[in-house]
């Protein structure tokens, strides 16, 4: 692994790519992030790429997030995929960590619990 952690940011809308980016570089400005809008260019750049943390939105314009899971797992054995949606629910939680999701954290609550969870999984790494 290199010594900059790669960090994939996947949501098809523009604005919650922009403010999920803007607060991981404030907090984390050691990482280099990546954005996809779609399922498809998620696992592409996570073969060209190998992030180590996939954050990773439900409802994707080509595929559900959760059936990405396992084609972003092929590609990177060992990601943490941490589902980010504003569909907070006990299913989708249940279905998100049978499909292999490290972790689950409502869009509402991105700004309070997105930064501590992905400390934690930094740290693993180092």
């Amino acid at each position: 692994m290199s010594n900059i952690t790669k960090i994939l940011i996947v949501d098809d809308h523009p604005g919650m790519l922009s403010a999920v980016s803007m607060l991981l570089r404030d907090v984390f400005p050691h990482c280099t992030l990546l954005v996809a809008s779609n399922a498809k260019l998620a696992v592409a750049l996570s073969k060209k790429h190998a992030p180590e943390i996939v954050i990773l939105d439900i409802f994707l314009p080509d595929m559900s997030g959760i059936d990405a899971i396992a084609l972003i797992q092929a590609a990177v054995p060992g990601v943490k995929i941490v589902m980010h949606s504003s569909h907070d629910s006990q299913s989708y939680r249940i279905k998100a960590a049978l499909a292999g999701a490290d972790a689950f954290i409502a869009k509402k609550r991105s700004g309070s619990e997105l930064p501590p969870l992905l400390a934690q999984i930094l740290a693993e790494f180092v």
